[in-house]
């Protein structure tokens, strides 16, 4: 109990030999800097379609979709493929070039001290956050170097695909048949949005998802790209992601003739060229200039739009919340705010002291749930601390984030 004791309340103080020393973080700020920049690249704006996709028959994968798609009409199709190259690369160029400047021209504004401080802690809670992500992508590495040829990934995705296939086969009831293509593509964008707006919005409502899954992840008063906060449970959040991969899929194919996946894949990856900014609060100034921000409009909640999201002052509470081009669905249901000229304070509301604790960070929500429900007896406020609202406060009850309560 007390090594668990010290584990939970272990935090990493200015000026310490190991943990706050750039001697382990500079060279991960470049392999992590560059790796998750592709990482994220690869995942979010994975090749769709692909029913055997692993690095052996990458290039299977291309002949393949030329193949199927040398008789369609539209002359823009055939050179999707490569269309995407060029953006992934971009993509992955940006985030590393965002990623990697976003720590010297942290470390010069806040003091190497503490910018070590925070940077290591934050980047602790991104490595506990999403363990078991890198755990998985950890196996895949060993399994490829190793010559096993990744057999087992093989067969998974391929079973996934063919899975995915016969759902939306089911799930299509009919088709529009909208004959422009552009326009489906556009249709299918806006509407394919709103879950992903629904679920962020139930995230700072949900007094469960916020502070099991969203919580930790807005916390920090000084953010990082690849040091803020993950939001906690990776898995559950790549659960959601599905059905909107599912729900966007299936209303492209209401709409258009056919499921327009592989237009998502590069809708979603030329996202990414900013979208590093979303939690870079040193880059500020420069994404509120014109054309940033305009491209970061254009693509909804990316760069100031986000960072905004993650403002201290009360009245900011619950803006910004969705992917949708020019913000649309924030201006239909009231939730869009405009950046400031000046970068404000970032973090929870208030700013409240919080523990540097990585993790008190992470798991203090999970602690603070269970605390209530072991402390509060009526099954009518035990409801209530897990169905409730984000601002429903039970009788008994204990922030374990908090300094003065942890």
């Amino acid at each position: 109990m007390d090594f668990l004791k010290r584990i939970w309340n272990f935090e990493i103080n200015q000026g310490d030999k190991f943990w706050a020393s750039t001697k382990w973080i500079f060279p991960f700020v470049w392999i992590v800097g560059i790796g998750f920049a592709f990482h994220t690249v690869m995942i979010i704006g994975v090749l769709p379609g692909a029913d055997n996709l692993t690095i052996h028959n990458f290039s299977e994968l291309f002949e393949k979709y030329f193949k199927l798609r040398q008789n369609d009409a539209l002359w823009v199709r055939p050179y999707l493929p490569y269309v995407w190259l060029v953006v992934a690369a971009v993509a992955i160029i940006s985030r590393a070039a965002i990623i990697i400047s976003s720590y010297y021209l942290s470390k010069k504004r806040l003091g190497e001290d503490k910018f070590n401080q925070l940077f290591s802690t934050y980047l602790m809670t991104f490595f506990i956050g999403t363990a078991t992500l890198l755990l998985f992508t950890c196996i895949s590495v060993v399994s490829y170097l190793s010559g096993s040829g990744a057999d087992w990934m093989k067969n998974l995705i391929h079973t996934g695909m063919e899975g995915f296939r016969s759902l939306l086969e089911m799930m299509i009831p009919f088709s529009i048949g909208i004959k422009s293509y552009w326009l489906a593509i556009i249709l299918s964008i806006f509407i394919a949005s709103l879950p992903g707006y629904i679920v962020h919005y139930l995230s700072h409502r949900s007094r469960f998802l916020w502070l099991t899954a969203h919580k930790a992840h807005h916390c920090p008063e000084f953010l990082f790209p690849i040091a803020a906060p993950a939001n906690n449970i990776p898995f559950l959040e790549t659960l959601l992601a599905i059905p909107g991969l599912i729900f966007f899929t299936v209303i492209s194919g209401m709409i258009y003739t056919e499921p327009l996946i592989f237009e998502l894949a590069i809708w979603f990856t030329l996202r990414l060229w900013l979208e590093s900014f979303n939690h870079s609060y040193i880059h500020y100034d420069f994404a509120k200039h014109p054309v940033i921000k305009k491209i970061s409009m254009m693509f909804g909640d990316i760069g100031v739009y986000h960072l905004v999201h993650h403002s201290a002052y009360e009245r900011d509470q619950n803006v910004n919340f969705g992917a949708s081009p020019f913000m649309f669905w924030d201006r239909v249901f009231g939730t869009f705010r405009e950046p400031y000229n000046e970068a404000p304070p970032i973090g929870l509301t208030d700013q409240p002291p919080i523990s540097l604790s990585p993790m008190k960070i992470v798991f203090s929500g999970f602690a603070q749930l269970a605390y209530e429900w072991k402390m509060n007896k009526d099954w009518r406020v035990r409801f209530k601390i897990i169905f409730g609202d984000v601002y429903y406060k039970p009788p008994v009850t204990k922030d374990f984030l908090l300094q003065l309560n942890g």
